[in-house]
């Protein structure tokens, strides 16, 4: 398949206990002009082996050496599709995912990047529930971003000429990879859109990287949000310049908890309404 409407990347790596129910998913969705480029990082495990039991010939199996950020920019490059969705090897689509966020880009040309809801599932409760924080279009992707990382990173689509055009591209972000592609999304002005129901099942276990590495994971998110606030230093207005300041400053004399002063920045922005 030359020239697919979506190219889908799913990034492996040890993924035999979930791999299969994940394409399973996939394959059965309610849209099909699609490629699944399947991406083995490295795995040693019988993941490959249960991959290669699919016989699909929108499947692309694609082996790398384990660097997951490598292998997820392998995916970006080989991509030959109109959009670009993510999907992760442990999640579970929802049959009309495709569907649905392909219909909303269609439609809607002015919207340059795509999330959804989703389900979070697997937890130790054995309960569901649903993350639906924000939703429609995004109007603030930074100032929001300053709090935290708002966006699901499998339920992304994104416009693949966004992607190829400003040479965009996974960075070594220790286990906040998608964080860091948000904000670079954003700072390009891109319109960004979360589609309000839930088209993603989220597994939670044990053996995920927030869980495995969340100390290193807070640690890039550290790192991110004193880009955004650089960033945005460059346009907000003297009064909350000089704010920020005094908020460094209690930071530094332990007056304040550490790194408190990015949501109480976000706090004000929004508060204030203060469009960036």
């Amino acid at each position: 398949m030359s020239n697919p409407a979506i190219s889908i990347i799913m990034v492996f790596y040890n993924a035999e206990k979930y791999i299969k129910e994940s394409v399973k998913s996939i394959l059965n969705q309610s849209f099909n002009d699609y490629e699944l480029l399947l991406i083995d990082d490295g795995s040693t495990d019988m993941s490959v082996k249960i991959v290669k039991e699919f016989k699909d010939d929108r499947i692309i199996l694609i082996h790398t050496c384990h660097d997951y950020i490598k292998s997820l920019n392998v995916g970006l490059e080989k991509a030959h599709g109109k959009y670009i969705a993510r999907m992760d090897a442990d999640d579970i689509m929802h049959p009309d995912r495709l569907f649905i966020q392909y219909s909303l880009m269609e439609n809607n040309p002015k919207i340059d990047i795509c999330f959804s809801w989703c389900t979070i599932f697997g937890n130790k409760n054995g309960r569901h529930f649903l993350y639906n924080e924000y939703s429609g279009e995004i109007n603030n992707p930074l100032v929001s971003m300053l709090r935290k990382n708002i966006f699901t990173h499998p339920s992304m689509m994104i416009k693949t000429d966004f992607i190829k055009n400003n040479n965009l591209k996974y960075q070594h972000y220790n286990y906040a990879e998608d964080y860091k592609l948000w904000v670079d999304v954003a700072k390009l002005g891109a319109l960004f859109y979360v589609e309000p129901q839930s088209l993603l099942y989220y597994r939670c276990h044990k053996d995920q990287v927030s869980v495995t590495y969340n100390e290193e994971q807070e640690r890039s998110g550290i790192r991110i949000k004193k880009e955004i606030i650089d960033y945005l230093l460059l346009q907000i207005p003297k009064e909350i310049k000089e704010l920020y300041e005094c908020l460094c400053a209690l930071e530094s004399k332990k007056l304040l908890k550490p790194n408190y002063r990015f949501d109480l920045m976000y706090e004000v922005l929004e508060y204030n309404k203060i469009m960036l």
